[in-house]
C-alpha cells in the first residue's frame, strides 16, 4: 500500500489497493466479484463534498488494504466511493457540505430546509435538537463551547433484498425506513472514525464542512414519531422565556419532537411548550 505525495494534482482522488491505483467509479473485476460474493448493497442518491478525506480499510481475511486520500476539498461521485466502502466493509462514508447561512448566526429552525434537502427530498422529520441557542434565536457554531444541532429524519424505502425473514427481531411485514441524521457543528472540525463490521475494520478521518450526513441501517422500527415541521421559531420560544425571567445573556438547549418543545437553560430555566407554541403548565 502506497501513496504518491508528489502528485501534481492535489485535488485528485487516489485509491491504491495493494500498490495499484484504481478508479473508485470503475472497480477492478476482482473487487466487483467480491462485492457479488458478499451480496452487499447501499442506496445513495447524493452528490457531496468531502474535505480532506483519508480512509484506511483493513479487510479481515481478504488481505486487501485500501487507501483513499485527497489533500484538499474536492467533489466526486458518491456512489463510487460508497461502493468501495460498502464493498469492503459494509459501511457508508459520511457526507459533508457547507452551511448556506452564516455559521456565526445559524438558526436551527431555518436550517431545517437545508438539512432535509441534504438528507433526502422525501425525508420525514423525527426531531430537532439544538444545543446552545442564544436569545436572538441563533447559534455561533464557531464558539468555544461547541454549539451543535442534530436533525433526525427517516425516509420510506422498499423492503431490502437482504432483509431477515419476518419473525427475526426488527423485521416485520411493515413499512421499512432508512434513518438519516444531519449534524451541524463547527466547520473545519476534523473527525476520526473507526468502525468494525463482520471482521472488517474501517478507519477514516474527514473535515466537517458544516453539515454531516449519516445514514443508518434500514429498519421497520422508528426511534420516534414523525412530526410536522415546527410552527414555532427559536426567537418566539426565547421571547416567552424572557418573560419568565430567563437571563438574556444565557444559551438554551431547545428540543422539538412529537411532545412539543423543551427549552432548557441548565441550572436556571426549564420550560415546556406545546407544538403550537403554548407554554405548558
Amino acid at each position: 500500500m502506497s501513496q504518491d505525495s508528489s502528485d501534481d494534482d492535489p485535488k485528485r482522488v487516489r485509491v491504491v489497493i495493494n500498490g495499484q491505483e484504481v478508479d473508485p467509479n470503475n472497480l477492478p473485476a476482482n473487487l466487483i466479484e467480491m462485492k457479488k460474493t458478499k451480496n452487499q448493497s447501499k442506496e445513495s442518491g447524493c452528490m457531496s463534498c468531502f474535505g480532506c478525506l483519508i480512509a484506511l480499510v483493513v479487510v479481515g481475511s481478504t488481505g486487501f488494504g485500501l487507501l483513499v486520500a485527497a489533500s484538499a476539498i474536492f467533489n466526486f461521485n458518491i456512489p463510487g466511493m460508497n461502493a468501495l466502502m460498502s464493498l469492503l466493509a459494509g459501511v457508508e462514508a459520511p457526507q459533508t457540505q457547507s452551511i448556506k447561512t452564516d455559521p456565526n448566526h445559524f438558526d436551527p429552525f431555518v436550517g431545517l430546509a437545508q438539512a432535509r434537502e441534504f438528507a433526502a427530498p422525501d425525508a420525514l422529520l423525527i426531531s430537532i435538537g439544538a444545543n446552545y441557542v442564544r436569545s436572538d434565536g441563533t447559534m455561533d457554531l464557531n464558539a468555544s463551547y461547541n454549539p451543535r444541532t442534530d436533525y433526525k429524519f427517516v425516509r420510506k424505502i422498499p423492503r431490502p433484498e437482504d432483509a431477515p425473514p419476518v419473525g427475526v427481531s426488527g423485521s416485520t411485514n411493515g413499512q421499512w425506513y432508512e434513518p438519516i441524521s444531519i449534524q451541524v457543528y463547527r466547520p473545519g472540525t476534523r473527525r476520526s472514525v473507526s468502525v468494525s463490521n463482520g471482521g472488517t475494520r474501517v478507519s477514516y478521518s474527514y473535515t466537517n464542512e458544516g453539515m454531516v450526513r449519516d445514514a443508518d441501517d434500514p429498519t421497520t422500527s422508528l426511534s420516534g414519531e414523525v412530526v410536522s415541521d415546527p410552527e414555532c421559531t427559536a426567537q418566539k420560544l426565547w421571547s416567552i422565556a424572557l418573560e419568565n425571567d430567563a437571563p438574556a445573556d444565557a444559551v438554551a438547549v431547545i428540543n422539538y419532537d412529537v411532545d412539543g418543545y423543551d427549552f432548557i437553560i441548565s441550572g436556571v430555566t426549564n420550560l415546556y411548550f406545546t407544538s403550537d407554541c403554548k407554554l405548558k403548565d
